[in-house]
């Protein structure tokens, strides 16, 4: 191996070693901001889905998922929809 390489190898290998810190706090910081919006907060209570059987899941309730659920509805078709968006 050349000096050079071997230099260069030494520089890359120590500057990963100086940011690792940096870069496992930030990841830290970026994981806390979402786990303020964590998805399991989402999940219907038990209760709540205890009397479902033979239904159709939507995953997403934008224009097409209510849509469907309105063709669902209509056809009194049980059904249960899914999305990030509480508001939808």
């Amino acid at each position: 191996m050349s000096p050079q390489l071997s230099s260069l190898l030494f520089l890359v290998v120590g500057i990963s070693m100086a940011l690792t810190p940096w870069l496992a706090a930030g990841g830290q910081l970026i994981a806390s901001r979402f786990e303020l919006h964590d998805v399991r907060s989402l999940l219907p209570v038990e209760r709540e889905t205890d009397d479902l059987q033979d239904h159709i899941i939507i995953c997403g309730f934008g224009r097409v998922g209510q849509i469907i659920a309105q063709l669902l509805s209509e056809r009194l078709i049980p059904f249960v929809a899914l999305d990030v968006r509480r508001k939808r």
